[in-house]
C-alpha cells in the first residue's frame, strides 16, 4: 500500500547531519565519536589515524556506541535474535581491540564516555551506566576465556590450508570455531581476509542447519515421549542418550546449586536466569556481592556431598497451589499451568520444573564450579560442569589456556631478569619448567605467580634504575647543553629500557638540580616508544605540548599534557633518535 505521506529520503541521518554542521568529512571526527576515539587512544597508547590503520579505533567506537544504546533499551546478549547480533558486535570489537594490543576487557571502559556524550539528550542513560558496564565486561571476560585458544586453532587451520596451497576455510572448520569457541561467522571472515583467504559460507550454513535439524529431531522425540522442554532456562533438546544424560545431569545439578547457594549465602538468593546444556550449566542469581573463594568451595563441596549421598530424585505432578504451599521454588520468569511438575531431591531441593532429570544424584558423578562473575548490579553468574568426562575435558582445555598465558609472561620475566643481572645477582626462585606435566591447580597457582613475578620484577628494575640514575646524575648533568643567548640549557637523551614512571623520576631529579633546563627524555620498551618533555618554572618561554607534538609528528604516537610537562606513547622506536636530533632545532627556533 502507498504510504499516507510521501517524502524524499536524502540518507542524511543524524551522524551525517552532525558532520555537515561541524564541517567534518567523517562522522568519526565529530563530537559524537571523537571523544570515544580519544579515550581509546588513552587506554591503548596507540594514536588514531584517519586511514586504514585507524580501522580498529573506528570499529571500537562504533560498536560500543551501538552496544551501549541497545543494552540501555534492555537488549541483552544471547544466542538468538537481536541478542545474538549484540553478542557478535561485542566479539567483533574484541578482535579489533587485540589489534591494538589489548588482551583484557576494555570495551566496558568506553561506556562512560559514550554516555557522557549523549546523556543531555537521552537522560535515562546515566542511571543504566553501571548495569551496561557490568554486562559488557561479563561478555568480554566470557569470550576472552576462549578467544586465545580459538586463535591458536585458527592459526593451525590457516597453516594447514597454506601448506595444501588452498585459499578457503571449509564450512566445517568455520563451524567448529563458531560452535566450540564462540567465533561468529563474520569474525572468522574478517580474520580470513587478513590472511587473503575466503570462507565456505554455504558449507558453514549447511553445518548449522544440520545442528538445527538434530535439535528439531530431538524436540520431536521429546514430544512423542511426553516430556516438555526444560523449564527455566535455555536448553538444546537432544535425542542421543549420552547427550540426554548430560542434559539431565546439568539440569538436576542446577537445582542443587540453587539450594546450595541459598544455604551458604542466605535465603535472599533467587534465580534470575539459567542455561542448561549437555556439557555445562550457567546459573544467574540475585546476590549483592562477589562470592569469596571460601564461599565457592563451600557451595561446591555441599553439592558434591549431596551427589555422594545418592539422593533419590522424585518428579510428581500436583496443582500449582499445592506446590507453592509445599514450599517448592519456581524458576525465574516461568509461566506455569494449574498442574505442574515438582522435582524433589531428597529433602535438599524442591522446585517446579518440567525438564529432564536424573533418577539419583549419584548419576551426576561430580560438579566443578569453573567461574563466578558479575553480570549486572546485584546479579551474579556461576558456570559449572558435571560428570567426570566433562570435567576432564574442561581441565585439559583450561590447562592449555594457562600454559599459553604463562609462557607469554615468561618472556617478559626472563627479559626483566637479564636486565637486573646487569646490575646485581638475581636468583630465579620459581620453577616454571615442565608446564605440560603440571596439575591444573599447580598451573593456576603458577599463572597467578607469573603475573606477580612480572610486577615485582618491574618494580625492582625501576628501583635499580632510579638508584643508578642517582649515582651517575653528575655525569648526566654534564650532558646539559647550553643554548647561546637563550638563558637555558637542553637535556635530550634516550634512556634504554625505561618506562614512563622512571622517566618522570629522572626528570624530577634533574629539575631539583637545575631549574633552567628543557628536558626531553625518550625510551623504548618492546615495540612502543615513549616521550617526556619537562619545562620547569616560568623562566623559559616554551610549551611542552608543542614540543611533544613536534616529536610525535616525527616519530609517530600521540599524547598531550600541560605547558610545563607533557608525554606521549606509541612512537616508532626506530624513529626516536632522528626525532630527538631534530627537536633541538625546533626548540631553538621557537624560544
Amino acid at each position: 500500500e502507498d504510504l499516507p505521506d510521501k517524502h524524499v529520503d536524502t540518507g542524511a541521518g543524524f551522524e551525517r547531519l552532525v558532520a555537515y554542521l561541524e564541517n567534518k568529512t567523517s562522522v568519526y571526527d565529530t563530537d559524537l565519536f571523537y571523544p570515544v576515539i580519544k579515550r581509546i587512544e588513552v587506554l591503548t597508547g596507540i594514536p588514531y589515524k584517519d586511514a586504514e590503520d585507524g580501522m580498529p579505533h573506528r570499529v571500537l567506537a562504533d560498536h560500543i556506541r551501538t552496544v551501549t544504546f541497545a543494552i540501555a533499551d534492555n537488549v541483552l546478549p544471547s544466542n538468538e535474535g537481536r541478542g545474538y547480533v549484540l553478542r557478535r558486535l561485542i566479539r567483533r570489537a574484541l578482535r579489533y581491540a587485540q589489534k591494538l594490543g589489548m588482551h583484557e576487557p576494555v570495551l566496558y571502559k568506553l561506556v562512560k564516555t559514550v554516555i557522557s556524550i549523549m546523556s543531555d539528550y537521552l537522560e535515562y542513560l546515566p542511571e543504566r551506566q553501571e548495569f551496561i558496564e557490568n554486562l559488557v565486561k561479563a561478555e568480554e571476560e566470557s569470550f576472552l576465556r576462549t578467544l586465545d585458544a580459538g586463535l591458536i586453532i585458527f592459526e593451525q587451520i590457516v597453516s594447514n590450508i597454506k601448506q595444501q596451497n588452498n585459499d578457503e576455510i571449509s564450512g566445517k572448520e568455520a563451524f567448529k570455531l563458531y560452535d566450540t569457541y564462540g567465533f561468529p561467522l563474520d569474525l572468522t571472515e574478517v580474520m580470513a581476509r587478513e590472511q587473503f583467504l575466503t570462507v565456505d559460507v554455504e558449507g558453514f550454513n549447511s553445518q548449522l542447519e544440520k545442528q538445527k535439524e538434530r535439535s528439531r529431531q530431538g524436540r520431536k522425540k521429546e514430544e512423542y515421549t511426553g516430556a516438555r522442554a526444560p523449564a527455566g532456562g535455555e536448553a538444546r533438546l537432544v535425542s542421543n542418550e549420552n547427550d540426554r544424560l548430560g542434559m539431565a545431569r546439568h539440569h538436576t545439578a542446577t537445582h542443587l546449586l540453587h539450594s546450595a547457594l541459598r544455604e551458604v549465602l542466605g535465603k535472599h538468593v533467587s534465580q534470575s536466569g539459567s542455561l542448561v546444556d549437555i556439557d555445562r550449566l550457567r546459573f544467574d542469581f540475585l546476590h549483592y556481592r562477589a562470592l569469596t573463594k571460601e564461599n565457592l568451595r563451600e557451595v561446591g563441596d555441599l553439592i558434591n556431598r549431596k551427589i555422594s549421598d545418592h539422593l533419590k530424585v522424585d518428579i510428581f505432578p500436583m496443582s500449582l497451589k499445592e506446590a507453592k504451599e509445599m514450599g517448592a521454588l519456581s524458576f525465574f520468569g516461568e509461566k506455569y499451568d494449574e498442574i505442574v511438575n515438582v522435582v524433589k531431591t531428597g529433602s535438599f531441593s524442591m522446585e517446579l520444573c518440567g525438564g529432564t532429570h536424573v533418577n539419583n544424584t549419584a548419576d551426576i558423578e561430580k560438579i566443578k564450579i569453573i567461574s563466578e562473575t558479575a553480570i549486572a548490579a546485584g546479579t551474579r553468574r556461576i558456570e559449572a560442569v558435571c560428570g567426570k568426562e566433562n570435567i576432564e575435558k574442561y581441565e585439559q582445555k583450561k590447562k592449555t589456556e594457562l600454559i599459553i598465558k604463562i609462557k607469554g609472561r615468561l618472556k617478559h620475566i626472563e627479559s626483566g631478569i637479564q636486565q637486573i643481572k646487569e646490575y646485581e645477582p638475581y636468583i630465579y626462585e620459581v620453577d616454571y619448567s615442565a608446564l605440560e606435566d603440571r596439575a591444573l591447580a599447580d598451573l593456576e597457582e603458577l599463572e597467578n605467580r607469573s603475573l606477580q613475578d612480572g610486577k615485582l620484577l618491574d618494580k625492582r628494575l625501576a628501583k635499580i634504575k632510579n638508584k643508578q640514575a642517582g649515582k651517575y646524575m653528575k655525569d648526566l648533568l654534564n650532558e646539559i647543553r647550553s643554548v647561546n643567548n637563550r638563558g637555558f640549557g637542553i637535556f635530550c637523551k634516550m634512556m634504554d629500557n625505561y618506562d614512563m614512571p622512571m622517566l618522570r623520576t629522572l626528570s624530577d631529579n634533574i629539575v631539583q638540580a637545575r631549574d633552567n633546563v628543557v628536558i626531553i627524555l625518550a625510551a623504548s620498551k618492546g615495540d612502543k616508544g615513549l616521550f617526556l618533555v619537562r619545562i620547569p618554572g616560568n623562566k623559559i618561554n616554551l610549551n611542552a605540548v608543542d614540543i611533544i607534538n613536534e616529536l610525535t609528528s616525527l616519530a609517530g604516537g600521540g599524547g598531550g599534557g600541560r605547558p610545563d610537562m607533557a608525554q606521549a606513547g606509541g612512537a616508532n622506536p626506530d624513529k626516536i633518535p632522528g626525532a630527538l636530533s631534530k627537536v633541538e632545532e625546533f626548540i631553538i627556533e621557537n624560544s
